[in-house]
């Protein structure tokens, strides 16, 4: 276990849902500490690494006046249909940075996502990521908080 891992689950009540954009090897901590996972996922050699509720949702190209540089995000049709709102975290892990992350942003209200739950974002030590998690942080009105881990850094609004 790590401070990143630890920070999520401590902010999750035993036995509640996280909702995941991204999974990877840190999915598995959260299951084994006995949290639900619904990961939002679209790399098929993910699907089904771990046991995890996945709603698979290929990347479809995006435009964005501010995040110009990123070219694609999960498939919205999909979201829309599949996301359930009955989380207490958001964890923003993906996508990779070659597709982007700025569709959360700028899909959070299409999308419903919930505004009374913490919002935390990997890799803000890279500017894309800081960038988002502080429009994030400004659309909710809440202040972000970054911690630091040595080269890893994680951020939460």
């Amino acid at each position: 276990m790590n401070n990143f891992h630890d920070y999520i689950i401590n902010c999750v009540s035993p036995g509640g849902r996280i909702l995941e954009f991204g999974s990877g090897e840190g999915t598995k901590l959260l299951l084994d500490a006995g949290l639900i996972v619904t990961s939002v996922e679209h790399d098929n050699d993910w699907l089904g690494r771990v046991p995890t509720d996945y709603i698979y949702a290929p990347i479809e190209p995006f435009k964005s006046d501010y995040y110009i540089e990123e070219t694609g995000w999960y498939k919205l049709s999909i979201l829309k249909r599949e996301i359930v709102h009955n989380y207490e975290l958001i964890l923003v892990d993906g996508p990779t940075r070659l597709q982007g992350r700025g569709g959360f942003d700028v899909y959070f209200d299409e999308l419903g996502l919930r505004r009374d739950v913490p919002v935390v974002f990997d890799d803000v030590h890279r500017l894309w990521e800081f960038r988002l998690m502080g429009n994030v942080g400004h659309k909710l009105g809440r202040n972000p908080v970054v911690h630091v881990q040595g080269d890893r850094w994680f951020g939460v609004v």
